[in-house]
């Protein structure tokens, strides 16, 4: 519908940043719209049941690939949401739209299912927290790493961060699913995707990035911990008009504590935006102020920070440049 029409012209005039899709034929095109309109910067819903295909396949490949392109909903969930005065748009407490990649490595019954709804409803109230009315809009996308199910290289850009959550594993297990796991943190470090970690998350990212992780010595920790907060970070309950808190908490259960942080090498991206700025300098003469400011940002973006340590573990998180962070519980 964009080819040969002024629709986007349109669009953009009424301020439209989210479509929502309806109609014949689901993977033909309803899918194919998902695409142009993505390409165009447009955010897209799919409505699951108002959209159909020659074959329950095709509309189950439709939906699969619109998934991957932004959210598959149904109409009870958009008259729930959508704002009356203005039933084509997603309200605006909803508009932050953020599409994570889950690398989910826990297939247990009764753990793994509760991954995805205990993030979901992490990220709702944290929208509420932040006077978002109804929470974030957040589509987690899940991959199951630990059955060998990894999202396709070429698509991770379409995702706005990667998620690593708990596991029953180990970090320093040599199972092939775990050093797959780490080549692919790995090379989203290297290309500066965010990148998070919860737990097991938080054990293996500095496992695959030169760290070391083992059992706790002092044994198995469970229930709530706090721990003292190491500069710069501040707890997020401080408040500009009240002092820097010097410690908060976290929930966790595990045997495993990072011992060694990581040292990860200098991500590839990184190192070729500090060539480009050295040779634009090198242009304009400005050697020393170039390697100065080069200096700083290659050592920024593989700086890592410990957030914070208590006696019975060294690390309960860590920053790693600007696009990795890591918790050892929530």
């Amino acid at each position: 519908p964009f080819t040969s029409t002024n629709l986007l012209y349109i669009l953009r005039n009424l301020d439209v940043t989210t479509l929502l899709l309806s109609g014949m034929i689901s993977n033909q095109c309803v899918e194919s719209t998902a695409r142009d309109a993505r390409a165009l910067g447009l955010q897209v819903v799919m409505v699951s049941d108002a959209t159909a295909a020659h074959t329950q396949e095709d509309q189950l490949s439709a939906e699969q690939s619109c998934g991957r392109l932004g959210l598959v909903k149904d109409t009870a969930f958009l008259l729930n949401t959508c704002n009356p005065s203005s039933p084509l748009t997603l309200p605006r407490s909803s508009s932050l739209l953020l599409r994570i990649c889950v690398l989910r490595t826990e297939d247990n019954p009764v753990y793994g299912a509760c991954i995805l709804p205990a993030f979901q409803e992490l990220f709702r109230e944290a929208g509420r927290e932040g006077g978002r009315e109804g929470g974030v809009l957040v589509e987690l996308v899940d991959w199951l790493v630990k059955k060998d199910e990894y999202p396709p290289r070429e698509t991770w850009e379409e995702y706005d961060g990667f998620l690593i959550p708990g596991a029953m594993a180990s970090a320093y297990y040599q199972d092939a699913w775990i050093e797959k796991l780490k080549e692919m943190i790995r090379s989203l470090h290297d290309e500066q995707h965010r990148l998070v970690g919860v737990c097991f998350g938080h054990q293996i990212i500095a496992q695959a990035l030169g760290g070391k992780v083992e059992a706790n010595p002092l044994g198995i920790t469970c229930g709530r911990r706090e721990f003292t907060l190491l500069p710069p970070f501040p707890s997020s309950s401080t408040s500009s008009s009240s002092p820097s808190s010097t410690s908060s908490s976290l929930y966790y259960h595990h045997n495993d504590i990072v011992t060694i942080p990581p040292s990860p090498p200098l991500p590839a991206a990184a190192a070729t935006t500090a060539a480009t700025t050295a040779a634009a300098a090198a242009d304009g003469n400005e050697i020393d102020v170039c390697r100065t400011a080069v200096a700083a940002a290659t050592a920024a973006a593989a700086a890592v920070a410990i957030i914070g340590s208590d006696r019975r573990c060294p690390n309960h998180g860590m920053r790693i440049g600007k696009h990795i962070l890591t918790v050892q519980g929530k």
